[in-house]
């Protein structure tokens, strides 16, 4: 555009000027194209034209290099921009995954976070799914199924049982039609409550059960196999149908007690399925034990004691597990706490 501007009108002079030289006679024997020809010949070789015109070409021929250079400089300079804007980018991606912080490291486990819940919830167990944190709790009259805030410890959605039944362990699972649902078991009623998810936690069905002990005490969801595990404070764990709740088969939960002899481990109670075993916590006991679903065999013990020294004295059990939406990380608490402990077992 430059040498159009700036070079074009000086040639369109010298083209005049030229033709003025010609004369009328010698222009009217030729044809216009042949004219144009030879106006352009001229300025190639005419002495007085071909000095500017070689300094248009030779300014052409910079500008060219230097929108060229340009266009190279400016591509480099996009590329280090978009470059810049990935490394940033990946920087806040990597700034919103945040690290938890590890209060205190102990020998089973990491403290991540410690969080409040509510003193005066006698809980029976604890159910993690797609973000919603749900409590059962026990106690005649006061037993119900909790939505719980766990930043705040606040009840955001409750469901209570007739005061006839004491509530036990709970569990949340999907049927075949790909509704979520709550299944609760009781201690001494020999009755179970299936639930729709959705608060305000609407009764689905009940049904009656059996166990070893003729009480219900903890239960979690296998969804491979679909099927319930369920403790009643004996040595055994039992595993129900999902579809018919009927008992399928049974294992003993032993431990090794010394290098040729293995132990019954009684009373145990809340249970979480999780990565192809079974955590459990055993009553009165301030350990996690985790279980082979097929065999009994305690594979690992958890030490918990130094979780919660400076107990309360209202403080009851160590009792409540769930996973949590990452990965070997737990909530776990107790009945009567006022904490809730987010914790990564080791």
């Amino acid at each position: 555009a430059a040498f159009r501007c700036i070079f074009l009108p000086v040639m369109a002079v010298r083209k005049r000027r030229n033709t003025k030289k010609r004369s009328p006679s010698a222009t009217s024997h030729q044809p216009e194209s042949s004219n144009n020809r030879d106006t352009e010949n001229m300025i190639v070789s005419n002495g007085g034209s071909r000095f500017p015109f070689s300094m248009a070409r030779l300014f052409l021929m910079v500008l060219v290099i230097i929108s060229f250079a340009g266009a190279l400089l400016n591509q480099s300079i996009q590329k280090k921009r978009v470059s810049s804007k990935v490394v940033t980018s990946t920087e806040e991606a990597t700034a919103d995954v945040i690290e938890p912080k590890v209060i205190r490291t102990s020998k089973d486990y990491e403290l991540l976070q410690i969080l409040p819940h509510d003193k005066t919830a006698f809980t029976q167990g604890l159910t993690f799914d797609n973000g919603k944190l749900l409590e059962g709790t026990g106690m005649y009259g006061k037993s119900d199924i909790r939505h719980i805030d766990t930043e705040t410890g606040k009840v955001l959605a409750s469901y209570t049982l007739p005061g006839n039944y004491f509530g036990e362990g709970i569990a949340m699972f999907t049927n075949d039609e790909g509704e979520k649902q709550i299944i609760q078991l009781t201690w001494r009623e020999f009755k179970g409550f299936i639930y729709s998810a959705e608060a305000p936690f609407p009764l689905v069905k009940e049904f009656d059960f059996e166990t070893h002990s003729m009480e219900g005490w903890g239960i979690t969801y296998w969804e491979e196999r679909k099927e319930f595990i369920v403790s009643d404070g004996s040595h055994y764990l039992f595993f129900w149908d999902r579809d018919t709740l009927k008992e399928k088969r049974r294992i003993l939960v032993t431990v090794d007690y010394t290098a040729h002899e293995r132990k019954k481990v009684n009373r145990v109670n809340e249970l979480e399925f999780h990565n192809g075993s079974i955590l459990a916590n055993v009553w009165y006991q301030d350990v996690l034990i985790r279980i082979d679903p097929d065999t009994g065999d305690v594979i690992k013990v958890y030490d918990f004691s130094d979780l919660y020294t400076d107990r309360i004295p209202e403080a009851d059990c160590f009792n409540g597990v769930s996973a949590t939406e990452c990965e070997n990380e737990f909530y776990v608490t107790g009945k009567y706490w006022p904490h809730m402990y987010r914790v990564k077992l080791l």
